[in-house]
């Protein structure tokens, strides 16, 4: 069993000073944006206590979101913290763009839920992430596979 802050931390690891992320936006901490596509990197830094509990916050608000999705109640906890795990990377309204892969949870066809999240945007721009989350999703076990 995973939690979603297990999970989100392993795939935006840490960082206490500013960097580009893989799409060019100022990023620091556990992935968190700090300015526009293609902006100079500000002159800022947080330490890994506060990173940490910053996200739990971001997640707490992300999970209250997901309730409201009518997948979220077919969900194992592993696959909770992947779903809450892939609402941090493409935000909630991105999510919910993945109506065939959440039509597939509320079936419980994990099979299927897994191809929907490879064929997608998120997947191309981070492909070993989103192998790892369709494992999870497809087998119910998070496993960290490069």
């Amino acid at each position: 069993m995973v939690t979603a802050l297990e999970v989100v931390e392993f795939e935006e690891g840490f960082k206490s000073h500013p960097y580009y992320c893989t799409e060019g936006f100022p990023t620091y901490g556990h992935g968190f944006r700090c300015g526009k596509k293609g902006d100079a990197l500000p002159k800022i830094s947080i330490t890994l206590d506060e990173s940490k509990s910053r996200l739990s916050d971001i997640l707490a608000i992300l999970d209250k979101q997901l309730q409201t999705l009518p997948a979220y109640k077919h969900l194992s906890e592993t696959r909770h913290a992947i779903l809450v795990s892939m609402c941090y990377q493409v935000g909630f309204e991105g999510l919910k763009l993945f109506k065939k892969f959440l039509s597939a949870c509320e079936a419980e066809d994990w099979k299927e839920a897994a191809r929907q999240m490879l064929d997608s945007k998120a997947a191309r721009q981070t492909p070993a992430r989103w192998r790892r989350a369709a494992l999870a999703m497809e087998t119910g076990a998070w496993r960290i596979v490069k």
